[in-house]
């Protein structure tokens, strides 16, 4: 990640990377993480700690407020300790951050 890019932005260009659909700041009122809700009804999380790495685990899932649902849910963290049955069984497509990303 270039910490020279602002954070919103990273979340835009993630969002429309993976919608094609235009973003809509203020969703992380619901969570921290959460860009928003998809046409297609995927929710999108971006959990990013610029000091430490994150983890997609149960507490994570836990963390999610039901205001937040959806079909299907794409979350990007640093590592994921979810078994392929869980992530499956959630709907859940784990995208690794590319912490090593100089520009975008």
């Amino acid at each position: 990640m270039n910490p020279e890019v602002p954070l919103e932005r990273v979340r835009e260009y993630i969002w429309f990377t993976e919608t094609g659909e235009a973003y809509q700041p203020g969703e992380a009122d619901m969570h921290p993480d959460f860009l928003g809700r998809s046409a297609s009804y995927t929710a999108c999380f971006f959990a990013f700690n610029a000091s430490a790495p994150t983890v997609l685990d149960r507490d994570y899932l836990k963390s999610i407020p039901a205001a937040c649902a959806a079909e299907s849910y794409l979350i990007y963290a640093d590592i994921c300790l979810l078994t392929d049955r869980e992530l499956a069984a959630h709907n859940i497509a784990f995208r690794k951050i590319p912490r090593d990303i100089t520009r975008l």
